[in-house]
């Protein structure tokens, strides 16, 4: 037979509380991703239109200088 004996006959209550919620905790992560990065969702968008309008305007060059060789040519 084994017996067993507790040093103390107290607990202790363990309690554990949510500290951010689901929201809170992406707009801790998008505000230190901001701070690291520099960078903004406005600043990003404002990135992709000059590198689309970059591409706009070299096809457009492209094209034009298309056209005056066919219209040497002629």
């Amino acid at each position: 037979m084994v017996d067993i004996f507790y040093q103390e006959l107290s607990f202790e209550i363990v309690e554990q509380n949510i500290a951010f919620e689901f929201l809170s905790l992406l707009s801790e992560i998008g505000g230190f991703l901001g701070l690291l990065l520099g960078a903004s969702v406005l600043t990003i968008y404002e990135m992709l239109d000059f590198l689309t309008l970059m591409v706009l305007n070299k096809m457009k060059k492209r094209r034009s200088t298309q056209v005056l060789k066919i219209r040497e040519s002629n």
